[in-house]
């Protein structure tokens, strides 16, 4: 475990958290990442089984939730959830901080040249960026220059030191110059950066409803089986053709009218998020601008959370009895211990609360204590 005169450095803005594990190494003497956090986690209880990414904010410091927030691709990797404002969304939020919290969703990880030498200048270091690591992203937009990939385990090292001038990036400047020309793939970007710093995401009843009036606004099929066009289409007309080659291949290679599950799906799937990358195309296709597409969500996921606000009273006595001891000083966790309450479902009911703005009250049948 690290000493107590151990070098713990502040994060960077949009600093990734990968790479800051990799900067927390290098200043105290590990030799790599993964010993680093192998020696963190031997801070923690045996039966504390924690996201490594929640300990890495314990060790600086910082506040596991917003960390991740802040300094993960989550925000952006998972912007809609089927678990918003169930009791289930502290338990989903947390396995996809175990799944999810030090990887970035791209095979490489990719830096700006020019990023990493002012870097360099400026401050003595250089740091990895989250805004380098969207998926569909593949030029620096501050500098308009291709982004270079190296192998993950770079993250160990400044980026800096891995500029390669032989190097051309992940994208030529031919295809560079015309991709920067479509307007449609600048809102895919815009949405992508309006997700990645959303403090929470959609959830997936309010994006189901906005996807599925825009599609028969504009006379499109959902369904498997018909002639009409599909959402899928409109992608493929709409988006650089060298850039779906790259992401999307079966979007271009597809037939006209064809159904592609794995694309069209999201427009009709009620149950399942579908990956970002696919959602953001679709609504980057499917509206005129971002803001337009982005605002339509956002407020049909205010309609949902405030529709389903008299669902969120806590419906377990223990639970009740555990809330009223909480308010009344009592730490949460020896609340629920002290009632035998469910701490998942009392954090989900606290969330969903908060999120809205609700007075927290404990309500009359707590007045009595066991």
């Amino acid at each position: 475990m690290l000493s107590p005169q151990a070098n713990l450095p502040a994060p960077m803005p949009d600093e990734l958290a990968a790479g800051l594990a990799g900067r927390l190494a290098r200043l105290n003497g590990s030799v790599s990442t993964k010993q680093l956090l192998s020696l963190l986690k031997l801070t923690r209880p045996s039966d504390g089984r924690v996201p490594a990414i929640w300990v890495l904010a314990n060790t600086l410091s910082l506040d596991p939730e917003a960390f991740a927030a802040e300094h993960t691709m989550l925000p952006l990797r998972y912007p809609i959830s089927a678990y918003v404002g169930v009791p289930e969304e502290a338990q989903a939020s947390k396995q996809r901080a175990f799944a999810a919290g030090l990887t970035t969703g791209r095979t490489r990880i990719l830096f700006c040249t020019e990023c990493a030498r002012e870097d360099e200048r400026l401050t003595g270091f250089s740091h990895w960026r989250r805004r380098h690591q969207i998926e569909g992203l593949d030029w620096c937009e501050i500098h308009r220059r291709p982004l270079q990939d190296v192998d993950l385990s770079a993250t160990d090292k400044q980026p800096h030191v891995l500029i390669d001038a032989k190097a051309t990036g992940v994208i030529d400047k031919v295809e560079l110059d015309f991709e920067q020309e479509s307007q449609t793939l600048h809102q895919l970007h815009r949405i992508q950066f309006a997700w990645l710093s959303s403090p929470e995401p959609i959830a997936l009843q309010a994006w189901s409803d906005v996807i599925a009036r825009r599609c028969e606004a504009l006379g499109l099929r959902r369904g498997e089986v018909g002639k009409r066009n599909t959402a899928s289409d409109l992608i493929r007309d709409r988006l650089p053709a060298s850039w779906l080659r790259r992401h999307m291949p079966a979007v271009l290679d597809k037939k006209p009218s064809q159904y592609l599950r794995k694309i069209d799906g999201a427009c009709i799937d009620k149950h399942v998020a579908y990956p970002s990358l696919a959602c953001a195309a679709l609504l980057a296709s499917l509206f005129d601008t971002a803001d337009d597409a982005l605002e339509q969500l956002r407020n049909a996921d205010t309609a949902k959370r405030h529709a389903g606000s008299s669902r969120s009273d806590l419906e377990g006595a223990a639970e009740r009895h555990a809330l009223g001891a909480f308010l009344n000083g009592l730490g949460l966790h020896d609340a629920c211990v002290m009632h035998d309450a469910d701490v998942s479902v009392l954090e989900a009911h606290l969330r969903v609360a908060c999120g809205r703005g609700e007075a927290i009250a404990a309500g009359p049948v707590l007045a009595a204590t066991d």
